[in-house]
C-alpha cells in the first residue's frame, strides 16, 4: 500500500494551504529571530551599530529570507531525499555568502557614518557565522517536511481505517438483515388451526391464488399474501425459481433434467419443486444462479 500516494489523494484544498501557510510562517520567523539574534550579537561586538531597524541590515536579511523562501520552493520539489539533502548542503554553502556579500555591498554603497566598510575577511567571518543561522533552519525546514509526510501517513491510515470500517459496517449490516429475516414467524392455516412458522424452517413457497403455502420438513401452513411480497421478506436464502415458486438454496440437493427437457429441483427433505423456463434457459444457467 502507497501511503504518500494515497495521503496526497486524500488531502483536500484547505489542508494544502494550511501547509502552504505554516511554510510562510516558519519563513517569517526565521527572519525576525535570526534579524534580532544578529544585531544584538553585532551590538555587543561592536561591529556595526545598535539599529534593529537599520536598513542595511533589514535589506540583508530580506535578501537572505527570499532566498530561504526560494530554497524552500526548491527543496519542496526535489524528489528523494537524496536530492534534497544535495539541494541543502549547496544552499548551506552559498546562501551565508551571497547575504555577507549584500551587506557588504549595502554598506559600500551606502556607508554609516563612523563606520568602516567591511573587508573581505569580516565578509567571510560573517558569513561563517550566518552559517549557523542557516544550518538551523535548513534542519527545521526538513523536520517540518518530515512532520508534513508523517502527517500525510497518519491521513491515509486513518481514511483507509475508516473506509475498511465502513465496509465492515456494511457487511454486518447485511447479516444482520439476513439473520433478521431467518427471525420472522408466520401464522399460517393448517386445516383447523393455525401454526407458528419460523422462517429458518421453511423449504420452499408455492403460490396458490391469493395465498402461498409455506413448505417445511414436518409441518406447513398457508397464509394470505403474494409471492413477490414473500421473497422481498425472505431476502437471498431464498430464490424464485417458477413463477409460483420460491426455493431455499441451502435445501437444494440435485438438479433434474427429465426426459421432456423439463427440469426439478430435488431438495434434502425429498420434495421436487418444477423449475420454470422463464427462470432459467438451460442446466448450467440454473447452476450458476444457484
Amino acid at each position: 500500500m502507497n501511503l504518500s500516494h494515497d495521503a496526497n489523494m486524500f488531502r483536500s484544498r484547505h489542508e494544502v494551504s494550511l501547509f502552504q501557510r505554516v511554510d510562510v510562517k516558519a519563513m517569517i520567523l526565521f527572519w525576525i529571530v535570526a534579524f534580532v539574534i544578529n544585531s544584538i550579537r553585532a551590538y555587543a561586538m561592536d561591529e556595526l551599530p545598535f539599529h534593529l531597524a537599520g536598513g542595511h541590515r533589514i535589506a540583508a536579511f530580506s535578501f537572505a529570507g527570499l532566498m530561504s523562501f526560494l530554497l524552500a520552493e526548491i527543496l519542496a520539489r526535489a524528489s528523494g531525499s537524496r536530492t534534497r539533502i544535495i539541494y541543502a548542503l549547496l544552499a548551506l554553502a552559498i546562501m551565508p555568502f551571497a547575504h555577507s556579500f549584500f551587506l557588504k555591498l549595502s554598506c559600500s554603497v551606502a556607508p554609516i557614518e563612523g563606520v568602516a566598510p567591511m573587508s573581505w575577511s569580516e565578509c567571510v567571518v560573517q558569513a561563517l557565522i550566518m552559517t549557523g543561522y542557516f544550518a538551523a533552519w535548513i534542519a527545521a525546514h526538513f523536520a517540518l517536511a518530515n512532520h508534513k509526510e508523517l502527517s500525510d501517513v497518519r491521513l491515509a491510515l486513518r481514511r483507509s481505517d475508516f473506509h475498511a470500517r465502513t465496509l465492515d459496517t456494511g457487511d454486518t449490516c447485511k447479516v444482520e438483515a439476513e439473520e433478521d429475516r431467518e427471525r420472522l414467524t408466520f401464522w399460517a392455516a393448517n386445516g383447523t388451526k393455525h401454526v407458528k412458522i419460523e422462517a429458518s424452517d421453511i423449504q420452499w413457497v408455492q403460490a396458490n391464488g391469493d395465498y402461498v403455502v409455506l413448505h417445511t420438513d414436518d409441518i406447513g401452513g398457508m397464509i394470505r399474501s403474494t409471492l413477490a411480497k414473500l421473497e422481498g421478506d425472505l431476502g437471498s436464502a431464498f430464490i424464485r425459481v417458477h413463477r409460483s415458486a420460491l426455493v431455499r438454496r441451502a435445501a437444494i440437493a440435485s438438479v433434474v433434467r427429465r426426459p421432456s427437457g423439463s427440469i426439478s429441483l430435488t431438495l434434502k427433505n425429498g420434495s421436487d419443486v418444477a423449475v420454470g423456463r422463464s427462470y432459467s434457459r438451460g442446466l448450467r444457467e440454473l447452476r450458476e444462479r444457484l
